[in-house]
């Protein structure tokens, strides 16, 4: 009987320490949240290509990195960084008991290459989030051997990659029946200019999914379309899929609305998925714990392509509505990216170029929780790529692109937002710009009267001299110091006008000392929140459909490349 006993115990005090273990390992899954890793190839061989990640992992959508920095030694020869930091973006769901979790990851990829032997230590990552916190990513230790090696992160290898399962578990073969398949349907295949399709993504399985995540970027030909928030939709539920009984996970809902008549077609959408084959022979008493051990698969996986047919339409007189989905940011920062900012008030100063850098790191560093957007313009507006809004200050203009499009980029973040609509909430224009408008296809007094209309207010901080000056600056050429003459001409009494008639606030910045003020001042009129009170002309009623195709040609042109 005692004897017994003692058996009864020792297994009770196991399974405490077995559910401990599990609970340690589950918070210690949860600390990997909100830290930045390294990914990166152990040992390598000389003078290959090789890939470097910083990751940067987080469950909070708001969560994200800011200013980056690594102490890379560009004086070393011992390596040389052939390309980086390129950034991007992914987002995955987990599966744990049936719930979905969330898990979004920045990374920051580099590619170098060493030139000598060794044992080399690579920088870490430092940075800050949005919330202030201080991340540091630990060092990483690589070893350069001549022996000649295989990187596991070969350099633009695309191809799909099985994660490799634990040890001593055999490779099982996927049942005959199993079910994975990726689907995108929508609510209508033929509309008319104007309206909008609602698309669904769904994925469909039978088999033990661990996760999916994203494998390509969301492409539709001439349209503009945004991605709905999921919320709670993200669990798996039973359904049915052409007579089999299977699970359902809704991975994106999409808003799309064509810019143009004739077939938009919506491009494939790939996803990654990594799934579990059971092992059936696996030990009972690890069956007993939940322990499940099997091998892990990693497929990707897409959707066929969607057409649809978008048919002409004379648009009705009544209000233009772009964007039926619900509201996004409550105020647009439209940043110019024109050459023009290039010039200086002397020779010695900085140019306004880089006023305007400071200004924005000072001002979207305080202002790093606010609701906004972003985008830039040159001779044509620009909606960034998430990869331009992790580097706002390296964005610059090409020579192709050069020009200040001031007014269609103010229409453009409107657009954006969905603010020309009779729904939409109070919304606010910040511009940072040297005011000298040269391409827009909309003229003043129509911005204005726009924005009039939808009660639009735009603050302009203007990036200029007070007054025409004269001044030199040095060139050498072939050993020759010769001054160059440059007219600096006063050029932003136009988006002066628009912020007065829009009860907006203008603000002229003229060099660095005076970029504290003009942050305090703009903030002050940014939190009052305060709306035109003006009217636009009451001869205002420009046609609807010529509006319509205004307003069409302007998104499309923003949502090209820089």
């Amino acid at each position: 009987m005692t004897k017994k006993i003692n058996i009864f115990h020792i297994l009770c005090i196991a399974l405490c320490m077995l559910i401990a273990l599990n609970s340690n390992a589950q918070v210690a899954n949860d600390n990997t949240y909100n830290q930045i890793v390294v990914e990166a190839d152990s040992v390598v061989q000389i003078g290959t290509n090789i890939l470097v990640k910083y990751i940067f992992t987080t469950n909070d959508s708001k969560e994200k990195i800011v200013s980056p920095t690594w102490n890379w030694d560009n004086s070393n020869s011992d390596y040389t960084i052939l390309y980086g930091p390129s950034v991007s973006y992914a987002s995955s769901i987990k599966f744990i008991k049936g719930k979905a979790t969330k898990t979004i990851t920045e990374s920051y990829t580099f590619t170098l290459k060493f030139n000598e032997e060794g044992i080399f230590t690579l920088p870490p990552m430092i940075a800050k989030t949005t919330s202030g916190k201080e991340l540091q990513s630990k060092p990483f230790i690589v070893s350069v051997t001549k022996e000649r090696i295989t990187p596991s992160s070969n350099l633009g290898n695309n191809v799909q990659q099985s994660l490799t399962p634990k040890d001593g578990v055999q490779n099982l073969s996927s049942p005959k029946e199993e079910l994975l398949i990726l689907e995108a349907t929508v609510d209508k295949n033929h509309i008319e200019l104007g309206d909008s399709v609602e698309c669904v993504i769904r994925l469909f399985f039978n088999i033990n999914v661990e996760s999916i995540s994203a494998s390509n970027i969301l492409s539709i030909n001439h349209a503009y379309w945004k991605t709905q928030e999921l919320s709670n939709e993200t669990s798996p539920l039973k359904a049915e899929y052409k007579g089999n009984s299977v699970y359902s996970v809704l991975y994106k809902k999409i808003t799309i609305i064509p810019l143009q008549s004739g077939k938009v077609t919506i491009e494939p959408v790939k996803i990654r998925v990594i799934s579990k084959a059971p092992n059936h022979s696996q030990n009972p008493f690890d069956h007993f714990f939940g322990a499940e051990i099997g091998t892990l698969k990693d497929t990707i996986i897409a959707t066929k392509p969607v057409i649809i047919e978008v048919a002409k339409k004379q648009l009705p007189a009544k209000d233009i509505k772009l964007d039926i989905t619900t509201q996004k940011h409550n105020m647009g920062i439209v940043i110019d990216r024109s050459s023009s900012l290039n010039a200086k008030t002397d020779s010695v100063s900085l140019s306004f170029s880089q006023i305007q850098n400071q200004f924005l790191e000072q001002f979207l560093d305080e202002k790093s929780k606010s609701n906004y957007s972003i985008s830039f313009f040159a001779k044509k507006p620009h909606y960034p790529t998430a990869s331009e809004l992790s580097n706002i200050i390296d964005v610059k203009t090409s020579k192709e692109n050069d020009g200040s499009a001031v007014y269609d980029a103010l229409l453009a973040s409107a657009l954006r937002e969905g603010a020309l609509t009779t729904e939409r909430a109070p919304y606010s224009i910040l511009l940072l710009t040297d005011g000298n408008d040269n391409a827009s296809r909309l003229s003043e007094k129509l911005l204005t009267n726009i924005l009039l209309k939808h009660k639009i207010r735009v603050d302009v901080i203007a990036f200029a001299s007070e007054r025409d000056t004269i001044y030199y600056d040095w060139d050498v050429t072939d050993s020759l110091v010769k001054p160059i003459k440059f007219n600096n001409e006063r050029g932003y009494t136009d988006v002066e006008r628009i912020a007065r008639a829009t009860n907006g606030q203008f603000i002229l910045v003229e060099n660095e000392s005076q970029i504290p003020e003009a942050i305090r001042t703009i903030r002050i009129k940014i939190l009052q929140a305060e709306a035109p009170k003006q009217k636009p002309e009451k001869q205002f009623k420009p046609d609807k459909s010529l509006l319509y195709g205004l307003y069409k040609e302007i998104m499309s042109d923003a949502m090209t490349d820089f």
